[in-house]
């Protein structure tokens, strides 16, 4: 039961943070989280949500710690490597970002991700070839990039 009552409240978390997230109430946003935290800190998907807010007010330092962290409870939150990879991208890391998109286009090849993931799996898919290819792009790797617009997973 204690189970079903954590799901529960994690659902209303994400939800009512990403309504406030949308209204730019960041300060509230973080408020809600941290609150979830101090409960599961190392709830994956929740870290990954306060990575994206914190990315929103320019903290790409530490949305990329919070990536981290969700990425060693779960190395497989396709999320966090996304995200990893477009932080990565925005410092003009090009080649950390690729491995990052790299990552995570193979979890989703593998069809690995959790049933709990509020993050959609075609989103997920879109974002990291897009990323992948805008970093290839950067890298003039053309070439690359050309081939991978049809879906190839990179290698």
């Amino acid at each position: 039961m204690p189970h079903q009552h954590i799901n529960k409240e994690r659902n209303v978390t994400i939800q009512k943070a990403k309504k406030l997230a949308l209204n730019y109430e960041v300060s509230e946003v973080i408020t809600i989280i941290d609150q979830y935290l101090d409960k599961d800190p190392n709830d994956a998907d929740i870290l990954v949500l306060k990575g994206n807010i914190l990315e929103m007010t320019e903290s790409v330092e530490d949305a990329k710690s919070l990536y981290g962290k969700a990425l060693l409870v779960d190395p497989t939150n396709c999320k966090a490597l996304v995200d990893m990879g477009d932080a990565y991208n925005a410092d003009n890391d090009h080649s950390v970002a690729i491995d990052y998109y790299t990552q995570a286009l193979n979890v989703l090849k593998k069809d690995v991700l959790s049933d709990s993931t509020p993050w959609d799996k075609e989103d997920l898919e879109v974002s990291a070839y897009k990323g992948a290819i805008e970093s290839m792009l950067s890298l003039k790797d053309q070439e690359r990039a050309k081939k991978n617009q049809w879906g190839q997973i990179l290698s």
